[in-house]
């Protein structure tokens, strides 16, 4: 009798456990799925965190947290650099650290048309490396704070209006790499006109019109119309702006339109002027020839004087 009593207290014993060990893997199995309140979660949690490299934990837990903060106010696009800076900070614990050693974030910088809020410029972006040591930053209620100076260089073709509305945009993590306490102060906008002093505008000039007969090698002398354009006062800064854009020179002889495109800093520059030499065909002695010339005429360019873009002249074939 009392080896069968034995025997029934080893077996419901033996029920007993098995019983406790399923609601402890129910347990976890839920916590892992929900919550992650209970000492087994965070165990759990960090395995999670070290296998997929980032802090992508539930969404409930913040206690592996990051948050990015970029500061609009100091959020600013510099022309002569063309570079957009800005200061971000980041706010983290030491589980954060624990489970992200060498947390890395994207940000992106680009310049928007302020009337349309179109993209204007290309994405620029850069990798930052974040200082998570624990003597880093600021400490205060388990947390640390660090702020870090950002300089972002744009795309050397930038092409900006003068006088014209822009916004600058710092986006941190763009791609949603990092689950954060808080994802609506990962951007900043500032708002500026790009301009350069008056008196660093070039002035584009248009001069030297002429039509003079130039015998060819079949014998013919037909009529040459020549011109010339010029830049001045292109300067350091306006060759930052404008190197690179286009503008349009009109040439009008009678009812007949030719378009020509020069390059800045290229056909056109400092101490560089564009020569250009064309035939006039299909005229008869006597005949006038009326020559009008525009420079710019799509205004791409401010200019420091824009009286000088035009000018005519009549020839008798």
């Amino acid at each position: 009798m009392a080896h069968k009593k034995a025997l029934y207290v080893s077996v419901t014993l033996t029920i007993a456990i098995a019983v406790i060990a399923s609601l402890v893997i129910n347990s976890n199995v839920d916590d892992f799925q929900g919550s992650l309140k209970n000492t087994v979660a965070p165990m759990i949690q960090n395995a999670r965190f070290n296998y997929q490299g980032n802090n992508s934990g539930s969404a409930t837990d913040d206690s592996k947290k990051i948050n990015f903060a970029s500061d609009s106010t100091l959020n600013k696009y510099d022309s002569t650099a063309q570079r957009i800076t800005a200061n971000f900070s980041y706010t983290f614990n030491d589980a954060f650290v624990t489970a992200n050693p060498s947390a890395q974030i994207k940000i992106n910088a680009k310049i928007n048309d302020a009337s349309s809020g179109s993209l204007t410029t290309e994405l620029a972006q850069t990798t930052v490396t974040l200082d998570t040591s624990t003597n880093s930053g600021t400490y205060s209620n388990g947390l640390y704070t660090v702020t870090k100076y950002l300089s972002i260089s744009l795309p050397s073709n930038i092409s900006l209006a003068v006088n014209t509305a822009y916004q600058a945009v710092i986006t941190l993590d763009p791609d949603n790499n990092y689950v954060e306490t808080s994802e609506t102060d990962n951007s900043s906008t500032v708002s500026f006109t790009y301009n350069i002093a008056p008196s660093q505008y070039p002035d584009i000039i248009a001069k030297n019109i002429n039509v003079n007969k130039v015998p060819l090698a079949d014998g013919t002398t037909p009529e040459h119309i020549t011109y010339d354009i010029c830049v001045d006062n292109y300067n350091d800064v306006a060759s930052q702006v404008y190197n690179g854009k286009q503008i349009t020179v009109e040439l009008k002889v009678n009812s007949q339109l030719a378009n020509n495109q020069y390059t800045l800093g290229t056909d056109l520059a400092q101490n560089k002027c564009k020569h250009f030499d064309g035939i006039v065909n299909s005229m008869n002695p006597g005949d006038t020839i009326q020559v009008d010339l525009k420079v710019d005429s799509t205004n791409q360019v401010t200019e420091s004087n824009e009286n000088n873009n035009q000018t005519s002249q009549s020839f008798v074939y």
